[in-house]
């Protein structure tokens, strides 16, 4: 009788909480198109009738409340509508919880302490020292002590990036040493962070922006149905205006088509479109195409098959000057759909339909 009721609270706990989740999310990202919509109101404009009343058919299966913000402002930027465009809130509060429920498994994979002894062969930026909850670790995961931190400082291959090895959303704390001296105060007294190598981009990537690394954001999808990894869509994303490339730092992103060549316009966070980039006026052309792109998708569903846990995983990729492909970074939670909507291509397609009828009969709020 206590396992029952224990149970029972549980699932009512659930309940309420979705119940918040849908309410909280949906005040924010009404918060958020309003910022989108102050300096371009032409992006309210609705679409043809038949597509929105199809969105909205095909959505509520997950949610009666139904916002088209999304599909308008994803159709008006990409001059593309289709009613498989995601709304952000339904993704936000039932699809992505339903697809990735075991948070703290997920969360521990995309710990960035970890790449290099998860994945040998320099898929991921060499690592030099590793602070884990106050522990040091050189790069072979050995215990130091503070004392010996001096002469390995001194050792480096400068340039190196620091950075913190969980919840660094949007590029924040990621910082850049050119020396020990600039190193030295950005360790001290902090904790869980890595020390890295920093990667040189391909010529492809810095003739947009030099200043920081250009990477390409890689959306892969693990089948509720097959368990096979896809790849879904990419993205080229750019610092601007000496930024890093996360948009929410103020970068800008440039969707890739299915062959691999660039649109011809980018977006930043506003959905401000920009048809060559500010800083160097270097056009986006679709003519441009992404080099070794297959190769891209090939070391990106080989990453994702091996987290075996989590149905999306969104890689951060860049092709380094020796014409090999890295990952930057493993996103598991808080996964962007925006970089495909607004390039016009639905987050899950061609597995949309999949994907909806999996979370409407396994709701994570009735597990």
């Amino acid at each position: 009788m206590l396992d029952v009721g224990i149970n029972s609270i549980s699932r009512l706990g659930k309940a309420l909480m979705h119940i918040w989740i849908r309410y909280a999310t949906n005040i924010a990202l009404r918060i958020r198109f309003q910022t989108v919509f102050k300096p371009h109101p032409e992006y309210r404009r609705p679409i043809a009738r038949e597509v929105e009343k199809n969105h909205i058919k095909l959505w509520r299966a997950l949610s009666n409340d139904i916002n088209l913000d999304t599909l308008r402002i994803c159709s008006n930027v990409s001059g593309r509508a289709n009613p498989e465009i995601v709304p952000e809130e339904v993704f936000e509060s039932e699809i992505q919880r339903s697809l990735c429920r075991k948070h703290m498994e997920i969360k521990f994979m995309a710990h960035k302490s970890f790449y290099n002894r998860w994945y040998p062969g320099d898929i991921f930026p060499k690592s030099f020292i590793h602070n884990i909850e106050g522990a040091l670790f050189n790069s072979q995961y050995k215990p130091l002590i503070e004392s010996e931190l001096p002469a390995i400082l001194a050792d480096l291959e400068y340039p190196v990036v620091i950075k913190p090895n969980t919840d660094s959303m949007g590029g924040a704390n990621v910082h850049f040493a050119k020396n020990k001296e600039e190193l030295i105060p950005l360790i001290k007294g902090g904790k869980n962070y890595v020390i890295q190598e920093r990667i040189q981009q391909d010529e492809f990537f810095a003739k947009y922006n030099r200043y920081c690394l250009n990477t390409i954001r890689v959306d892969l999808y693990r089948s509720v149905v097959t368990n096979k990894v896809h790849y879904l869509h990419s993205a080229f994303r750019m610092g601007k205006g000496g930024s890093l490339d996360n948009e929410t730092a103020g970068g800008i992103h440039c969707f890739i088509n299915d062959d691999g060549h660039l649109n011809d316009y980018a977006v930043d966070k506003v959905e401000t479109k920009y048809y060559k980039h500010p800083d160097t006026n270097f056009e986006f052309s679709k003519e441009d195409k992404l080099p070794a792109f297959e190769e891209m998708k090939q070391v990106a569903i080989k990453v994702a098959q091996d987290l075996f846990i989590p149905r999306l995983i969104s890689l951060d990729m860049c092709l380094d000057t020796n014409g090999r492909w890295r990952v930057i970074e493993i996103n598991l939670t808080s996964i962007t759909i925006q970089f495909a909507q607004l390039g016009g291509k639905p987050f899950f397609a061609p597995f949309t339909e999949e994907v909806i009828e999996y979370c409407k009969n396994n709701p994570w709020w009735k597990s």
